[in-house]
């Protein structure tokens, strides 16, 4: 949306200034929307990164000593929520899915992660909090409240958990977790996936490009926006991941 309005906003300045090509800077503009709002372009985008993972099969790990780290992905600070309620969506997602991990495997320990902006509480505290809520016992629960980044999140386990030789768990959000395997193993550290919170949820496994852009979602939404906001945002930070 910050390109469409400020293509807009070139447009109007151009007419108000008498120069050239103001009409097809407003076909540029208009498509762009069209683009980002209807569900062909974001859904695509959004299945190349969600497709490369799947989700965890719990019968496939054995009973070894086991870390789930729950990667932060937003919280609120408020009196008036709970536990629970102070997580953004999708950090309830990704915490969700290390409790149903932790609840099949005798020997895991859960590790919440994440920095404290402005709140006076780290994201990894609030994460710790929610799964007490859940019935986790604070024993089982470790913390990195240090990390501002997933490039951070990997070196802090690194440094401060890898020496105790357990299997690791890497849960985050679908679309996120291309990036963060990526920078994970570039610590040198080889985790195993648990992806969560799925933007696009298939009724039917897509087989085609037909499948994919047709699913359900033909109007032109905001949804649609967020999703290519969201695929845009993880495309660009391999980009930069690869080239820092």
């Amino acid at each position: 949306m910050h390109i469409f309005w400020l293509g807009i906003f070139i447009y109007f300045y151009r007419i108000w200034k008498r120069r050239e090509y103001q009409t097809k800077l407003l076909a540029v503009c208009l498509g762009w929307l069209a683009l980002t709002t209807t569900p062909w372009l974001p859904n695509l985008l959004v299945y190349h990164l969600e497709k490369r993972y799947d989700i965890l099969k719990l019968d496939k790990i054995d009973s070894t000593l086991t870390h789930i780290l729950v990667l932060g992905g937003g919280h609120h600070i408020g009196d008036n929520a709970t536990a629970i309620e102070k997580l953004m969506k999708s950090s309830l997602a990704r915490l969700v899915e290390g409790v149903r991990i932790y609840n099949s495997l005798p020997n895991a320990t859960l590790i919440s992660s994440g920095y404290a902006s402005r709140a006076h509480q780290s994201m990894a505290l609030s994460s710790k909090n929610a799964a007490i809520a859940l019935g986790i016992s604070s024993h089982d629960i470790l913390m990195q409240e240090t990390p501002h980044t997933t490039e951070e999140e990997a070196q802090v386990y690194k440094t401060s958990f890898s020496h105790l030789k357990a299997r690791l768990i890497l849960v985050t959000s679908d679309t996120h977790m291309p990036r963060a395997m990526y920078l994970f193993r570039q610590q040198g550290l080889n985790p195993i996936p648990a992806p969560a919170d799925q933007t696009i949820k298939w009724e039917v496994s897509p087989t085609t490009f037909w499948d994919i852009v047709s699913q359900k979602t033909w109007s032109s939404d905001v949804a649609n926006q967020q999703k290519f906001t969201t695929a845009l945002h993880e495309y660009l930070g391999l980009v930069w991941a690869r080239i820092n």
